[in-house]
């Protein structure tokens, strides 16, 4: 039966399927390597999936109704800070392709994730990564909504 659980597993594994450019780093997963191994920094993608509403849209007999979670997928891009902005905006633009309208895990009948519209964010230096200050950031988040019977 389709759930939450399952939906952000689709969406982690539509990413996984659809991005190598850089690594990615998942919630409370291991770290990606950061840098070349001769200490230079190379970008790299952090994702989460974030929930903002859960809503019923039909009323009827229990497992029969409608209903559908609401939030975003963001992704943010870190670059080295002092590298400029283009390969950040490059990589979240692509980013952002992944999702433009798409329809994936459709686990049963009346379930299924629906994306948006992609948005590109304003950049700024990173204060929450460590070291602090050393990496660029440039987010691109996505609508989704998760469509399910219960």
């Amino acid at each position: 039966m389709a759930d939450f659980a399952g939906a952000k597993r689709a969406m982690k594994q539509r990413l996984r399927d659809n991005w190598t450019a850089t690594p990615i780093a998942f919630e409370n997963e291991a770290a990606p390597v950061m840098d070349d191994g001769s200490g230079n920094l190379t970008p790299w993608i952090e994702f989460r999936v974030i929930a903002d509403t859960a809503n019923q849209w039909s009323i009827g007999s229990p497992g029969s109704n409608v209903m559908i979670d609401e939030g975003v997928i963001e992704i943010t891009v870190f670059v080295p800070a002092g590298t400029g902005d283009d390969a950040a905006t490059t990589h979240a633009t692509a980013l952002g392709e992944i999702w433009r309208n798409a329809e994936f895990y459709r686990e049963d009948e009346g379930s299924c994730v629906r994306t948006l519209i992609p948005v590109v964010g304003r950049g700024s230096t990173a204060t929450s990564e460590n070291p602090e200050g050393v990496w660029w950031a440039i987010p691109v988040t996505t609508p989704y909504r998760f469509y399910h019977l219960a």
